[in-house]
């Protein structure tokens, strides 16, 4: 009886005490209701907006889902690296098996409407891509082309379907070489290889590509059951010692890809202010022959472009300059990375219109 009156002669509960615990309650069920969402995804997989992540014993499979085309941006790109860190971090998956849906595996870079901090961006997400520690497995089909060959030179191997097509056409385009590929390219194909390439832009097909080796097996048919057996058959050997081979064996390649994208970066910002590039852009959408400059100094377009702003550049040095993705870099290593023409035309348009905070030098 006590205990009735104590409640029955307790204070009145006001409306706004009313409010918070039917908020607390409704909290607590919104927090109860996203972990199973979590434990959920975690056993079965993830979906995002363009990639998912799916299991299937001890492989894990990746599919970047743009299709028909699969162009990347900043964000498919950070969704492909939590995807494969996620795989990383789940000791029952053992190899990765990336691949895309649609009719090309990955047909380059979707910079519609970006400017230059996209790119770095978009640079410092496909960084992450090389960092992971588990065997990836890509199955290819139809076009790799600029960007979408970089990035599919960062699985281990590359299973290819009869009608793939290899294509570094940057140079076509007026423009650099970018996602790492100073470092992967000459890595699988050797140094004069991966120069003719690049020079010249043109198309590897599936059967080339394997000769030269930037793929590895050929499918008769879909290449992700190829690419699922040759996963599957890693997956059977120890998964300590597969990792451990890999790391030996890649060394510091993630650091090497990390140093050519500083570089990569500032060429291809640079480019971007040529006559040669607006050139082989348009030609590439009109399906026509692009009519490019001999002498690229000629081709800046001075008024296009503040060169001043990039500041995040190796094009720019100063006392306190870093590179195009951030990191510190020394004022008196020049840039290194541009070729000599690329280099020449920066110094002379700064000469001729900027007092830049150095004297651009070469060490």
């Amino acid at each position: 009886m006590i205990e009735l009156l104590d409640i029955q002669h307790s204070p009145p509960v006001s409306p706004i005490r009313r409010v918070q615990r039917a908020r607390n309650v409704d909290v607590t069920r919104s927090c109860q209701a996203q972990h199973t969402l979590r434990r959920a995804r975690r056993k079965a997989g993830t979906v995002n907006n363009q990639v998912e992540l799916s299991f299937d014993g001890p492989l894990a499979i990746v599919e970047l889902r743009r299709g028909p085309h699969n162009f990347f941006d900043e964000k498919s790109l950070r969704e492909l690296g939590d995807a494969l860190v996620d795989a990383d971090s789940r000791p029952d998956a053992r190899t990765v098996v990336f691949c895309s849906q649609g009719k090309n595996f990955c047909a380059g870079a979707d910079l519609r409407g970006g400017n230059e901090q996209d790119l770095r961006r978009i640079y410092r997400a496909a960084a992450v891509l090389f960092t992971t520690r588990k065997p990836i497995v890509a199955a290819m089909q139809g076009a790799a082309v600029g960007g979408g060959l970089g990035l599919a030179l960062v699985a281990d191997f590359r299973v290819a379907a009869p009608d793939a097509r290899f294509t570094a056409n940057f140079s076509r385009l007026g423009f650099h070489q970018g996602f790492g590929l100073s470092v992967t390219l000459p890595a699988l194909v050797g140094q004069q290889r991966a120069l003719e390439l690049l020079y010249t832009g043109r198309n590897v097909g599936a059967h080339e590509a394997l000769t030269l080796g930037l793929c590895d097996r050929l499918s008769e048919g879909d290449p992700r059951d190829a690419a699922v057996s040759m996963a599957t058959e890693i997956a059977a050997a120890a998964p300590l010692a597969v990792q451990a081979i890999r790391s030996t064996m890649r060394g510091n390649l993630a650091a090497r890809v990390v140093a050519a994208l500083h570089e990569e970066t500032a060429a291809q910002i640079a480019l971007f202010a040529t006559h040669d590039f607006q050139e082989g852009v348009s030609a590439s959408l009109q399906k026509t022959n692009a009519r490019l400059q001999r002498n690229l100094m000629s081709t800046v377009r001075r008024n296009s472009c503040d060169f001043r702003a990039i500041s995040g550049n190796a094009c720019l040095l100063g006392p306190s300059a870093t590179t195009s993705l951030g990191s510190p870099l020394n004022a008196t290593s020049g840039v290194t990375g541009l070729s000599d023409v690329v280099y020449a035309a920066l110094r002379k348009h700064l000469t001729c219109n900027a007092e830049p905070s150095v004297a651009l030098q070469r060490s």
